[in-house]
């Protein structure tokens, strides 16, 4: 991957970014670091079944209009916190929550191929 540009900006392709120099800049490194700590997040098997319960008890708020979608996860992330001792954020929630739905229906969608294809190799057997 070749970088073009002057020192301060770089094109990769399409995207460019420019490179920001955060030393002696505590406010800006602080930032970054809570920013890819959000990201960096591991789920364990565990603290994803305590994230499955929490949804499942603030589910029904979120149907009834109560609360918002931002809320149920910010409510799920404090409270994994609590119990984990763990930083777990909101949007580490939001995005945990679309894996799940995201391989779920990539299971269902393989599962209905699978039965195409036993459906037909029944007939040739």
């Amino acid at each position: 991957m070749s970088l073009q540009g002057d020192e301060n900006t770089h094109s990769v392709g399409c995207s460019e970014y420019i490179i920001i120099s955060t030393e002696g800049n505590s406010a800006i490194q602080s930032q970054w670091q809570s920013q890819n700590a959000e990201v960096s997040y591991k789920w364990t098997r565990q603290n994803t079944l305590l994230f499955l319960d929490l949804y499942n008890k603030y589910k029904l708020l979120l149907m009834a209009g109560k609360i918002k979608l931002k809320k149920l996860y910010e409510s799920i992330a404090n409270e994994i916190n609590q119990r984990t001792n763990e930083n777990v954020a909101p949007s580490n929630c939001e995005n945990r929550w679309k894996v799940l739905e995201r391989n779920y229906k990539k299971f269902c969608d393989n599962n209905k191929k699978q039965a195409g294809v036993e459906a037909f190799l029944s007939v040739w057997t």
